[in-house]
């Protein structure tokens, strides 16, 4: 009867170690995909360079892209591939343009750099590779067009044309 008793106390002790394993593996999943989902957040924003001006909004667990060039508007969905530290992986999934349409299956790198800058690699599914570097901004798409048409006048201005 003695013996019932040990092995009863000694199974009831394994059955709580095992919960307790399974409980910290819960919180730890937890505890990463909440910083995964931080990771992201830092993304979602305005973002420009002297070439390009887009957008990134946060769609469930996938980011959307929106795009203009030359008058011509797309959103382009980004599934969430893998998050690291400052580096988010994600591949093209939909395009809500024709003309774009070859993007899909390209895998898109953001990383964040420490002065707020993002650098975007580009890797087409035939394996090209292009990577372009963007800032943080405030301002509207509007405001950053005519902004863009001052610094081509310049351009062009300087270069005789």
């Amino acid at each position: 009867m003695k013996k019932m008793r040990w092995v009863i106390f000694l199974v009831v002790i394994m059955m709580g170690s095992i919960a307790g394993c399974s409980e910290k593996q819960e919180v730890e999943q937890a505890s990463t995909e909440s910083k995964n989902k931080n990771e992201v957040s830092k993304l979602v924003g305005n973002w420009h360079n002297d070439d390009w001006y887009f957008t990134l909004k946060k769609q469930n667990e996938n980011l959307v892209m929106s795009l203009e060039d030359d008058g011509k508007y797309w959103d382009l969905t980004l599934e969430v591939q893998n998050v690291k530290k400052d580096r988010v992986e994600a591949i093209v999934v939909n395009s809500s343009s024709q003309s774009q349409e070859r993007s899909i299956g390209s895998k898109v790198i953001f990383k964040l750099k420490g002065d707020g800058d993002l650098e975007e690699i580009i890797e087409s599914p035939s394996g090209v590779q292009q990577v372009m570097e963007f800032t943080k901004t405030a301002e509207s798409r509007s405001t950053w067009a005519e902004q863009k048409k001052k610094r081509e006048a310049t351009r062009e201005e300087l270069s005789g044309k």
